[in-house]
């Protein structure tokens, strides 16, 4: 597993699952219940737990889009180990397939997901390197930088 995939995950997981069931904090970020989420010290356990944990809308919400691009067979996965109360022994019966197979899966949806974002970044940054220089080449030239938006 790809340690930071995994915590977004389960940051999703918690965002996902709150239902409305939301209290704001004082910087105004959503406070999500951490119930019906995989335990990340095991991974056959489920958290269900009262207390909040801050977490990111935009981060979410970008990781449900990431989840949401995945190939059918592993988003049921994802959504299986992370939102639902189900253990990594209950989804591998349930698919037909060992243990191994399961965690095998997991981690290649998790090389999907980390390509995702990183794709998603560098077209970010070559975004801001052409807005960039466009606004070299307008201040060169004298050109207004408003007329280029």
């Amino acid at each position: 597993m790809i340690p930071y995939i995994d915590e977004r995950l389960v940051d999703w997981a918690r965002w996902s699952v709150s239902d409305g069931m939301e209290i704001r904090n004082s910087l105004g970020s959503r406070n999500c219940w951490p119930q019906m989420v995989r335990d990340p010290d095991s991974t056959d356990t489920v958290a269900q737990t009262g207390s909040l944990v801050p977490c990111n809308d935009i981060e979410c919400a970008e990781m449900d889009e990431a989840v949401c691009s995945l190939p059918s067979e592993l988003k049921s996965i994802i959504w299986d180990f992370y939102k639902r109360t189900v253990s990594g022994d209950q989804i591998a019966k349930r698919l037909g397939i060992g243990k191994r197979t399961l965690y095998d899966r997991i981690d290649y949806a998790h090389n999907l997901l980390a390509t995702f974002f990183y794709d998603r970044a560098s077209a970010a940054r070559r975004q801001a390197d052409i807005r960039k220089n466009l606004l070299s080449t307008a201040a060169q030239k004298s050109i207004n930088p408003a007329m280029l938006v």
